[in-house]
């Protein structure tokens, strides 16, 4: 009771309207070039999403047959990566001021919205035009931020350090409204917890902790990215 019941939705609206859109516009006006034409990265981050999300989706049609809506949520568990409010902290703990790691954990915290859009590709193109592009900061900010590095611009240096101070803030509140979220849903999780729940979760976590990484891994080994690059993504 130390805090109110709303301080997680509101943390939450903090990083995703503010502090990780600022983050990301630091991080990658300050990438080079060649940081971004990594092909086999994003061969391995989104070919990896999209492989498990239509595994998750063809496994939850042959076996649960609950209809084509849950069979997407299904496809979304298994392939749509937390790389922004689990990944990005993750990154800062273990490479604390290396750059170069937080332009790749940056890009990946991206690359979610490719299986979230084939999610709701059935909706009307304004809708998802103004949900993903127009009401989306964050990927407002990748666009500025990639725009800036890819001119050669990057961004003014005042401007730069201020935003490092607001970007910071990101990781420390991303997890705080994380766990905020997770013990609203733990009650509910708990109180509708049956045989075929679990199994289906157990599967769930599997593909999505286990067969995407490895999948992920493997695209990129092949491609032969160097090992910082591998190892983050």
């Amino acid at each position: 009771d130390v805090l109110p019941e709303n301080t997680g939705a509101a943390m939450g609206l903090y990083v995703l309207k503010l502090a990780l859109p600022v983050l990301m516009l630091h991080i990658l006006s300050g990438a080079s070039r060649l940081d971004l034409a990594h092909g086999g990265f994003w061969l391995g981050v989104i070919g990896a999403q999209m492989l498990c999300y239509l595994l998750g989706y063809a496994v939850d049609r042959l076996f649960s047959r609950r209809g084509t809506g849950p069979a997407i949520i299904s496809g979304l568990a298994c392939s749509a990566s937390n790389t922004a409010f689990v990944g990005l902290p993750i990154v800062a703990g273990l490479l604390p001021g290396n750059h170069e790691a937080m332009v790749v954990a940056g890009l990946a915290a991206l690359t979610p919205n490719v299986v979230v859009i084939m999610a709701q590709i059935r909706g009307r193109i304004w809708k998802l035009l103004r949900l993903f592009l127009l009401g989306n900061p964050l990927l407002l900010a990748t666009l500025a931020g990639l725009a800036l590095a890819c001119s050669g611009l990057g961004l003014w240096q005042p401007l730069d350090h201020a935003a490092e101070l607001i970007g910071s803030t990101a990781a420390p509140c991303m997890l705080l409204a994380l766990g905020f979220d997770l013990r609203q849903k733990l009650v509910l999780a708990l109180r509708r917890n049956g045989g075929h729940t679990v199994g289906r979760q157990t599967w769930l976590l599997l593909c999505k902790l286990g067969i995407h990484p490895l999948i992920c891994w493997g695209i990129m080994h092949l491609a032969g990215l160097p090992p910082l690059w591998l190892g983050v993504a």
